[in-house]
């Protein structure tokens, strides 16, 4: 669907997967967006690659237990994300325009 001249607007999941708690992806990541070399940066501060080439887009967390999580910078080439516990085991969805 082409919503204007300028834009194309087919909204998507563009990568996922879930992050161990020593801050790599686990097998049965999935994407078109997919890029290696995720990894925790500090205790509780995970960086998360992609290949989606810009900030416009939506990240979504889902902590493996009782925590809080948030994005702390979204880069065209990767997400910097924080949890509220050390070690946290997570899922997380990228969602924007399947260009």
């Amino acid at each position: 669907k082409v919503s204007n001249a300028t834009m194309y607007d087919k909204p998507g999941v563009l990568f996922a997967g879930n992050i161990a708690s020593a801050g790599g992806l686990t097998p049965g990541y999935w994407g078109a967006k997919y890029r290696a070399g995720s990894y925790r940066e500090a205790n509780n501060i995970y960086r998360i690659h992609h290949n989606v080439g810009h900030q416009n887009y939506y990240v979504h967390l889902t902590p493996h237990s009782d925590a809080r999580m948030w994005v702390i910078s979204k880069e065209p080439t990767y997400v910097r994300v924080q949890a509220s516990l050390a070690s946290l085991p997570f899922d997380f969805v990228i969602i924007g325009n399947n260009q």
